[in-house]
C-alpha cells in the first residue's frame, strides 16, 4: 500500500498544532489564579493602617493632659509619662514676720519617674542650707502617684499620692505618711483646667518640738496654657498649724512653668501669707530647674 508522504507530513504537523494550542488554553487559567493570588498575599501582609479616630483621640489625649512640674504646691491628676524621668532642682528662699527668726533658705532634689500608665515614682531629697544641724535634715520621702481614671465628660481626672519620710537624715525619728487627692476638671480645652488637692499627714517622728500629730489642708487653684510653653499657676492653700496650739495658716500662691527647649524648664512660684502676722512664713520665693530624659 502506498502512502503519500506529504498528506501524513500534513497530518502530523496538524496534530503537533492542535496539541500546543490544547496545552496553552489549559495553562491560562493557571496563570491568571496564581497572578489573582499574589496580589492578595501582598494585600494581607501589609499591616493596616490605624483608624483615624483613633489617632485624633490620642492626639486630643496628649493635648488635654499635661503636668504642673514647678516649684508651686499645687499638681494635677496627670502623671508623668511611662519611660520619662523628670529631674528637678528646687531652691527656696522664705522669710516670717517675727524679727527673732532668722530667714530660710533650701535646695531640694526630686525625681520622677513615669514607671507604667497612670502611675509614677518619686523621690525627695530636701536639704535646709545655712544651720544644716537640725532634726531630720536630709531625710529621704518616697513617694507613689496612681491616676484611678482620666476625664471622661462631666466627670473629673482623679488620682492620688502617697509620702512616706523615713528617718535617713540628721538625727532624725519616725515614719511620716501623707495622703493626697488630685482632682482636675477642664473648663476651656487645652487651655484653663481646676484643680483641687486636699491632703491629710500622720506625723510620727520628733523632728520638731510641739508638732502635731494629724496635719491635714487643702489647695484649690487654676492653671491656664498661655502657650505651648509657658503655663500659669495660681491656688489659694489652707492648712491647720504645724504646731501645738497654733492657729490656722492661709496663702495664696503664684507660679510660672516655662519650657525654654525640649526636656528643659524652669519653674517660678511665690506664697505670700494672708494671715499677716509672725506665725508661718510671710513670704516664700522658689525657683525650679527641671530636666528630663526619655518619654
Amino acid at each position: 500500500m502506498h502512502v503519500d508522504s506529504t498528506r501524513v507530513g500534513s497530518i502530523v504537523a496538524g496534530i503537533a498544532c492542535l496539541a500546543v494550542a490544547s496545552l496553552a488554553v489549559a495553562q491560562q487559567p493557571k496563570d491568571r489564579a496564581a497572578g489573582n493570588d499574589k496580589p492578595a498575599e501582598k494585600a494581607k501582609a501589609e499591616p493596616k493602617p490605624a483608624p483615624a479616630a483613633d489617632v485624633k483621640a490620642e492626639s486630643e489625649e496628649r493635648e488635654e493632659s499635661w503636668g504642673i512640674d514647678g516649684p508651686i504646691g499645687l499638681r494635677s491628676a496627670d502623671p508623668v509619662p511611662p519611660g520619662e524621668l523628670e529631674i528637678k532642682n528646687i531652691f527656696e528662699w522664705n522669710t516670717t514676720a517675727d524679727s527673732d527668726k532668722d530667714d530660710g533658705a533650701e535646695y531640694e532634689l526630686e525625681l520622677e519617674y513615669g514607671l507604667v500608665k497612670n502611675h509614677e515614682l518619686l523621690l525627695r531629697l530636701p536639704v535646709e542650707l545655712g544651720d544644716g544641724r537640725i532634726d531630720g535634715n536630709a531625710d529621704l520621702t518616697f513617694g507613689w502617684h496612681w491616676r484611678l481614671w482620666e476625664e471622661q465628660g462631666w466627670l473629673p481626672a482623679f488620682a492620688m499620692r502617697n509620702f512616706l519620710r523615713v528617718p535617713s537624715g540628721v538625727d532624725s525619728s519616725g515614719v511620716d505618711w501623707e495622703w493626697r487627692p488630685l482632682i482636675t476638671k477642664t473648663l476651656v480645652p487645652n487651655s484653663l483646667r481646676v484643680h483641687v488637692n486636699p491632703f491629710l499627714r500622720l506625723v510620727n517622728g520628733n523632728n520638731e518640738e510641739e508638732a502635731r500629730h494629724f496635719h491635714w489642708g487643702s489647695l484649690f487653684g487654676l492653671d491656664w496654657k498661655i502657650n505651648d510653653s509657658l503655663l500659669f499657676i495660681t491656688d489659694y492653700k489652707y492648712t491647720n498649724g504645724e504646731l501645738e496650739h497654733t492657729r490656722d495658716n492661709h496663702s495664696a500662691e503664684f507660679g510660672l512653668d516655662w519650657k525654654l527647649a525640649e526636656h528643659h524648664k524652669l519653674g517660678l512660684s511665690t506664697e505670700v501669707s494672708l494671715d499677716g502676722d509672725e506665725y508661718g512664713p510671710a513670704f516664700a520665693t522658689k525657683v525650679s530647674y527641671i530636666f528630663s530624659i526619655g518619654g
